[in-house]
């Protein structure tokens, strides 16, 4: 009875397997990327799942522009021929920039430039704005297929704020604007802005003795690390300028004496000069 039903068994499940088959080869067939593959017919069954099936990617603006124009896409050879370092480089992807390093270690000042300019930098500057212009581009497709709109500042659109955001944005706003603790003045309709400070936190005063202690350990050893330092250049610069303070104050005090002296020798010739005159 048990080899009866295993060949049962096995007559039935090649006969299915042959029918599976033979349906199979009774679909259509197209041609993708040189390969012949079978157009499967819309399922009419409801298969129990946990969550629904994916749904397909929405198109982007090229491959909808592509889709317009005819184009066909066409696999591209992931290796190219760099005539540069004779070598077979990656397109992109894996070690891409370890050979664009490679291949761009000099790079030539164009004629008629100026040979100051750092055209390295000019390199990384561009590759950045090629790096933040496909971001804009992947949410700029996002935005269109969820038909949102795409602000012009390249920034992507944000949730409504609460009011503790509001608040804080205002307060960081006016204490980046401050110079010289000067504050920019309010507007005619803005509300008076309490500009938040950061709360001092003090430790509660029955707290632990092993953490008082660390602490204060702490403080003791960084204290004794911290040595002063003796510049040589500076304390001799100090003193030479202490040294010359002296002289010149000596030079002063020396100075009105003298001043003195042909001052008074002046009056009493000036003096006698008159008494003189008065007797003539």
């Amino acid at each position: 009875r048990s080899e009866s039903r295993e060949e049962y068994l096995t007559e039935l499940a090649r006969g299915n397997t042959q029918l599976l088959i033979n349906k199979l080869f009774e679909l259509p067939t197209e041609r993708v990327e040189d390969v012949i593959v079978a157009k499967l017919p819309e399922g009419t069954t409801r298969l129990p799942r946990e969550k629904p099936p994916p749904k397909p990617k929405p198109a982007t603006r090229l491959s909808e522009f592509a889709r317009q124009k005819g184009i066909k896409r066409r696999k591209k050879e992931k290796l190219v021929w760099d005539e540069t370092i004779n070598d077979w480089r990656p397109r992109y992807g894996y070690k891409r920039a370890l050979v664009e390093k490679q291949k761009n270690w000099v790079v030539e000042v164009p004629d008629g430039k100026d040979p100051y300019v750092d055209y390295v930098g000019e390199m990384k500057e561009k590759k950045k704005e090629r790096v933040a212009k496909n971001e804009y581009q992947r949410l700029r497709n996002i935005a269109r297929n969820s038909k949102a709109k795409v602000p012009k500042n390249l920034f992507p659109p944000t949730e409504n704020l609460s009011k503790d955001q509001v608040s804080k944005a205002v307060t960081l706003a006016k204490t980046s604007t401050a110079s010289h603790v000067k504050f920019a003045g309010t507007l005619k309709e803005e509300k008076n802005v309490r500009v938040l400070k950061a709360k001092i936190k003090f430790e509660s005063n029955m707290g632990s003795l092993k953490k008082e202690k660390a602490s204060q350990l702490k403080v003791l050893d960084e204290m004794a690390r911290k040595k002063p330092k003796l510049d040589i250049n500076q304390a001799v610069n100090h003193f030479i300028h202490d040294e010359e303070v002296k002289a010149s104050r000596n030079k002063d005090k020396k100075t009105p004496k003298k001043l003195k002296g042909k001052q008074q020798s002046s009056k009493r010739k000036g003096g006698n000069n008159k008494a003189r005159g008065k007797g003539r």
